[in-house]
């Protein structure tokens, strides 16, 4: 690991934005700017490289000192990489942003406002997130517009899917070394391992104010990252076992894995997962929900 351009500083920032890029010169630009342009602006950027090919490096030392900046020297696994990179971050309080993502103006104060609030027993704050394409047209929300931001005990829920965008997600430092950090075996699901281990353990909130706008563009949307994502989130619930949540969770699991490989054209592989896991009248429920919103 190379380290590029660092200025140390005396005072230690309230808020280490987390940024993880590999070849992401296209969108960088506009991710840092929306750091740049928060309200609150006590806060440092951890710039971690995954060894690009790209101008990421040049584009992250074109800013000032509140970068970071650090230059892995293999390409390694994203769990790898989003842990070496929480060991450079020195703030209070971790928030995340991918390198094709932005956040609006008062994302990290309505966030740290919450966490402010004095509840100890928070370990994150998250809120729905915008989506939009690669021109930034809506295109909708994530969770859907119409569907509740869940707070509080919220680990029985989470262990039947995802629902919390990484873009918009913010975890205590100290909650997030004491509830086992990413997962560096990871290549896709290394958030959903971390919220289900900090919300196991302690509460969580949600702010109903829209400050993140998640990208979605060709590389997030292949089914083979569907694929990976379902298949790795079947470990995650796996690893929470013999929990009894975690046990009905992972049939909604491998109920997202039979969808992923419906969506790939890869119908037996869809049917197998169906019957080896007694989930026909749930996938019955799940197609046809698909079928008559599309």
């Amino acid at each position: 690991m190379l380290m590029i351009g660092l200025q140390v500083k005396n005072n230690k920032p309230i808020i280490s934005v987390m940024m993880n890029g590999l070849n992401s010169a296209k969108y960088l630009g506009k991710a840092i700017d929306s750091v740049y342009a928060q309200s609150f602006t006590d806060w440092e950027i951890i710039f971690w490289d995954n060894d690009s090919d790209d101008e990421s490096i040049n584009i992250a030392e074109s800013y000032d000192s509140k970068i970071k900046i650090f230059k892995s020297k293999i390409t390694v696994n994203l769990g790898q990489a989003r842990y070496d990179a929480v060991k450079q971050a020195s703030g209070e309080y971790l928030a995340f942003l991918d390198c094709d993502d932005v956040w609006l103006e008062k994302h990290l104060e309505t966030q740290l406002k919450i966490f402010q609030e004095g509840d100890n027993n928070l370990g994150m704050v998250y809120g729905r997130s915008r989506i939009v394409n690669n021109n930034l047209e809506k295109q909708g929300f994530y969770p859907k517009s119409e569907q509740s931001l869940h707070e509080g005990d919220i680990y029985k829920k989470l262990c039947k899917g995802n629902f919390i965008p990484f873009v918009s997600s913010m975890v205590s430092r100290e909650k997030y070394f004491e509830c086992g950090e990413f997962p560096k075996a990871f290549k896709h699901s290394t958030d959903y391992y971390l919220f289900l281990n900090i919300s196991k353990k302690y509460k969580v909130k949600a702010s109903s104010e829209i400050n993140s706008i998640y990208r979605i563009h060709d590389n997030n949307l292949t089914h083979s990252n569907r694929i990976l994502a379902a298949e790795e989130s079947i470990k995650v619930v796996s690893h929470f076992l013999p929990d009894l949540f975690a046990k009905k969770g992972l049939r909604f699991q491998y109920l997202n894995l039979a969808v992923a490989y419906f969506r790939d054209r890869r119908f037996y592989d869809s049917l197998r997962i169906i019957l080896s896991n007694n989930l026909s009248i749930m996938a019955l429920k799940r197609f046809l929900k698909f079928f008559t919103s599309n």
